[in-house]
């Protein structure tokens, strides 16, 4: 059995005990000796310490009725492996084997993986202290190891760690684990360079899809600052790259990052908010980026209203959304309903967009999924069904799903008059 977890990237903010001024030479020199070297000391079990009775590099620890053994009988590789036992009546014991410490580097991603089985019930913990922990298979694995294998970041101001196995409270559970290992990952499948390869691709996007939109004097100062950020943080991983990087760039390089991260947040996509006459006229295109419209309408209680909303991706890469309707308990006797065209480009005649559509429903979480340089159509109907005069209000949120991003939103004002009654 097999089972494997991915995290998200962690920021980079320092080096913790290097100098501020010393180039990172130790990090690009040794790169491919260190990506071949297991940090974890004698993650095999297989070398003796001084006393015979451990393995070199490890820790036991007991609490309660519970014991630890360097055995020589459960081995998955090799001929030893690390095993912690519970008495069967021994309901709060704690037996767990930690690793020497080793040093690892903040905003780094390192790849880790280890065996274990046991007998009986009871969920086995393992840790990379102050980095990440799992809870894994809680069951009996019947004689089967397990391996387990993830991808973790240094978080900031972390320099060194080390690695736990914890069998506890658990009642007559055996644990054993084999071959731990972690190994540092190659510069190209570092969290830096994959944030500044998704940073670079959706500026030159956003750029290209800006042209034809009319931009205020903000935008356009910030999409300019967006660029100046992107050539700051190339130039630092360049530098990286020819060994002159120092901790201090790396603190600039991140710093640019989440700024770039943070301003393509409110870039991401547009909204243009589309009155009937306009869409039966094919004026459907977005001539402004924007994110917040407010209809205010007036109607009767036997008149329905309808609007038509475009969102457009501006980036190179699908965007997960959720669209959903909103309204208060005053407003659940109306009938609302909001529809969504499919995924794809709409066809054009001549200069404006066909009139013709299909139109669906959007699942009960309201998930669609942006194309990219693509826009979603949606039909926005509201029916009062018979409501008395008053005021009522319903919104529109659209938001990111797989990002931090500024939503967008809609806010629908109504007003319903009373019907005027005819006189003799």
């Amino acid at each position: 059995m097999m089972t494997r977890s991915y995290v998200n990237c962690i920021v980079f903010l320092g080096l913790g005990l290097l100098s501020l001024t010393q180039p990172l030479y130790c990090w690009c020199e040794t790169q491919a000796s260190a990506l071949k070297t297991n940090l974890i000391l004698n993650g095999g079990f297989e070398t003796p310490s001084d006393d015979l009775n451990f393995p070199l590099g490890w820790i036991p620890l007991i609490k309660g009725n519970v014991t630890t053994k360097w055995t020589d009988s459960e081995a998955h590789s090799g001929k030893r492996c690390i095993e912690m036992a519970a008495d069967f009546d021994e309901k709060w014991g704690h037996a767990y084997w930690n690793s020497f410490p080793f040093k690892v580097k903040p905003g780094i991603a390192y790849q880790i993986s280890f065996h274990y089985k046991a007998v009986g019930y009871g969920i086995p913990v393992f840790k990379l202290k102050n980095i990440k922990h799992w809870r894994l298979f809680p069951g009996d694995t019947k004689g089967e190891w397990i391996y387990h294998e993830d991808t973790v970041v240094i978080p900031p101001g972390i320099t060194s760690t080390l690695f736990s196995a914890h069998n506890y409270h658990r009642r007559s559970k055996t644990l054993w684990v084999d071959d731990v290992s972690l190994y540092e990952l190659p510069l190209e499948d570092s969290p830096l360079t994959k944030r500044l390869t998704a940073a670079r691709f959706a500026i030159d996007a956003l750029i290209k899809n800006s042209e034809a939109l009319e931009l205020t004097s903000v935008q356009k100062a910030e999409q300019s600052a967006l660029q100046n950020h992107l050539a700051g943080a190339q130039k630092v991983y360049a530098e990286l790259k020819s060994r002159h990087a120092t901790v201090e760039d790396f603190k600039a390089m991140n710093a640019g990052l989440e700024k770039i991260e943070k301003m393509l947040g409110t870039y991401l996509f547009t909204l243009t908010l589309i009155t009937p006459d306009e869409w039966e006229k094919g004026e459907r295109q977005a001539n402004k980026i924007n994110r917040h419209e407010t209809i205010k309408v007036q109607t009767t209680s036997d008149s329905g209203i309808l609007y038509f909303m475009s969102v457009k991706n501006l980036i190179d890469e699908g965007l997960p959304m959720r669209v959903v309707l909103t309204k208060s308990k005053k407003e659940r006797q109306w009938n609302a309903h909001l529809l969504v065209t499919p995924a794809y480009p709409v066809v054009l005649a001549g200069n404006k967009e066909t009139a013709n559509m299909e139109w669906g429903k959007l699942n009960t979480l309201g998930e669609v999924f942006l194309p990219p340089d693509v826009a979603r159509f949606f039909r926005i109907e509201l029916d009062p069904n018979e409501i008395k005069p008053g005021k009522y209000r319903f919104g529109i949120r659209i938001e990111c799903l797989d990002r931090v991003a500024e939503s967008g939103q809609i806010d629908i004002r109504v007003e319903v008059k009373a019907k005027k009654t005819r006189q003799n």
